[in-house]
């Protein structure tokens, strides 16, 4: 299969296959200028489109998206359990699915899974036919000073533990938190390595890209790693499920 990938803001991304589209983590309206809106609405005007929310942090979720709802041809919402309580009744309408932590779903023919976050609300495992999706969300190897040295210690233990359960699920594509803030850039490196997808995109970067860059200046190698700067850059990430035919010669 083909995706293309699409830097919005923030963790918002696009991740789109043929007519088929995924909104992760659009922000609220303060988060992104008109244009970058309508570049929004450019990549889901006219196809079904899955818009996932992994939190109710204000940088992840907009409690208004039946503003944008309207242009594509079909639309599932999927908002993690914490989003979902604070929605009013004009995004009800919609219909949206609640993703409760550690359950896994169907929702208009793609298998999903909602692991708890370490931080707020879930991140997401998503089957795209043979194509495996990791959206963390702000699950992460979150290292704050402000934290006792025991709650420090679960905050990673679980992460270790989000880390071997996904080693078992082979990821394919991978969005994780890269985090500046705090040590080890919130465990990026830890999920390039450990996972090894095919294609990586760091987030959580505040709209600062320059962190993006510096970020993957710290890895073994930059390959499968998306390198944005600009909202609207995208990369195309093409998977072959074809067995090779053995050699002739």
């Amino acid at each position: 299969m083909k995706f293309e990938i699409t830097y919005i803001f923030h963790n918002c991304f696009t991740l789109s296959s043929d007519d088929l589209v995924f909104l992760f983590d659009y922000p609220t309206d303060s988060y992104l200028n008109p244009a970058v809106r309508e570049m929004v609405l450019s990549k889901i005007r006219g196809k079904k489109t899955y818009i996932l929310t992994s939190h109710s942090h204000a940088d992840h979720f907009n409690r208004f998206l039946q503003t944008i709802i309207p242009v594509t041809a079909d639309v599932q919402l999927v908002l993690s359990s914490d989003a979902f309580v604070s929605v009013e009744d004009t995004l009800r309408q919609f219909e949206p699915y609640c993703a409760e932590p550690e359950t896994d779903f169907t929702i208009g023919g793609i298998e999903m899974a909602a692991i708890r976050s370490n931080d707020e609300g879930v991140a997401y495992l998503i089957e795209i036919g043979d194509t495996h999706v990791y959206f963390g969300g702000d699950l992460a190897r979150w290292e704050w000073e402000k934290l006792t040295p025991e709650e420090s210690a679960l905050y990673l233990e679980y992460f270790e533990q989000v880390l071997k359960k996904l080693e078992k699920w082979r990821v394919d594509i991978a969005f994780s938190d890269a985090d500046n803030r705090v040590r080890n850039w919130s465990g990026a490196a830890d999920v390039v390595k450990k996972l090894a997808p095919k294609m990586f995109i760091p987030m959580h970067a505040f709209g600062k890209t320059s962190l993006v860059s510096e970020f993957i200046s710290t890895l073994p190698s930059s390959e499968g790693v998306f390198s944005y700067k600009n909202p609207g850059d995208s990369i195309i990430v093409e998977f072959s499920d074809q067995v090779q035919p053995p050699s002739t010669d």
